[in-house]
């Protein structure tokens, strides 16, 4: 009987991420402890034109699930670094 491994199952559902379906709530509950099986750079590789699997991704980061050196990715920022807001001018006020 084929099994899915466990990369590809995570790049399938991070590739459903749709402006209509976005909702993280079940990938969390996957990604969690299929962390140490599966193979991030790839998922990063493979998922690179979405979106919605980078803000995931991100997502794992920021909660500590995974690290940047598991995704394969570069860590430039500090954590926790704060961004200022663009100022826009408002002709409402």
């Amino acid at each position: 009987m084929p099994v899915l491994a466990s990369t590809d199952l995570v790049v399938l559902k991070l590739l459903s991420l749709t402006e209509q379906h976005c909702d993280f709530g079940p990938l969390l509950r996957v990604s969690r402890p299929l962390r140490e099986q599966v193979h991030w750079p790839t998922v990063v590789k493979r998922t690179r034109d979405s979106p919605y699997a980078r803000g995931f991704l991100n997502l794992l980061t920021e909660l500590q699930v995974l690290s940047h050196d598991a995704i394969g990715l570069p860590t430039n920022r500090t954590s926790r670094q704060r961004v200022s807001p663009i100022r826009r001018n408002n002709p409402y006020g």
